[in-house]
């Protein structure tokens, strides 16, 4: 019996690149996906807790600002004290 093929550590499977993605954080590593996304044809949408980040990110190509940047974050739950 022989073991199907493997790709190599680091390289992405063959196959069609997605149509359209959303990135979610546009630092260094977000920005530089987004950036490698563009390269292959994909749409990709920019999302950044800083909007000067994600438009920052926009104007180096590589995406479109998603309209209305992230939704506000979740409130932290409140802690009830235990009755004693």
């Amino acid at each position: 019996m022989s073991e199907p093929a493997s790709q190599p550590a680091g390289r992405p499977p063959d196959g069609p690149a997605p149509a359209s993605a959303v990135i979610i954080g546009t630092g260094l590593i977000g920005t530089s996906v987004a950036l490698a996304l563009r390269s292959r044809g994909v749409t990709v949408w920019l999302a950044d807790d800083d909007p000067a980040a994600a438009q920052l990110a926009a104007d180096i190509g590589a995406g479109q600002v998603l309209p209305g940047g992230l939704p506000p974050a979740e409130p932290e739950p409140r802690r009830l004290a235990a009755a004693r």
